[in-house]
């Protein structure tokens, strides 16, 4: 992915607030020029940027990026993006942020995030993979409940929430040392019958 070469990406107050152009495969810039010529550092999303866009299919942030990275709430919502690519410098992921993007087929949390929003994570029914490096505590109780294409997660560190994939087509799950608590039908009416425990955790 690159910036936009069309230049039909734009940005207010350090947020990307919107693409029109042709590309599928875009990256956020780092800074931007604005219109008083001073050059400012871009710090996320904002909130609805690309809410409905069927261009996209590819989002990246540039692994250039130094500082915080927020993705607003309903920022990429039912629109046609296959992949994202989050560098470590995400730290919110707002509510509904990928909400209906059904195309999505693979998702990594990075370790960075602090503050997940209620649906971020809603009618995502394309997943196939999750990688959740963040405390898995941060995301809402039956975050991927449902979502029937994801076969594989893995899961690094903390107390995962509740019927976090109820009802989903998990077959495989990986579990870090730092995962500490398994909430209250976690992998209900899933494929996963069996999950071993490392001497930290506890099942509830």
């Amino acid at each position: 992915a690159t910036e936009p070469e069309d230049q039909l990406d734009t940005y207010a107050n350090g947020l990307l607030t919107g693409y029109t152009g042709a590309q599928t495969h875009i990256r956020a810039r780092t800074s931007y020029v604005d219109s008083s010529g001073q050059q400012v550092d871009v710090i996320g999303v904002a909130d609805g940027a690309l809410k409905d866009n069927q261009t996209v299919q590819y989002f990246a942030i540039s692994h250039k990026q130094q500082q915080p990275f927020a993705i607003g709430a309903e920022a990429f919502r039912n629109s046609a993006l296959q992949g994202v690519d989050l560098f470590d410098c995400v730290t919110t992921i707002g509510a509904n942020a990928f909400a209906g993007c059904a195309q999505l087929e693979e998702l990594t949390i990075p370790e960075s995030v602090t503050e997940i929003g209620a649906g971020a994570f809603e009618g995502l029914t394309g997943l196939k993979r999750v990688t959740i490096l963040c405390d898995a505590s941060l995301l809402p109780e039956g975050a991927f409940a449902g979502c029937t294409a994801l076969v594989e997660a893995e899961i690094q560190k903390g107390a995962i929430p509740a019927r976090l994939f109820a009802d989903s087509g998990l077959a495989q799950v990986t579990l870090g040392e730092g995962v500490t608590v398994i909430g209250e039908g976690a992998f209900e009416n899933t494929a996963i019958s069996e999950i071993a425990l490392n001497a930290s955790a506890t099942a509830i």
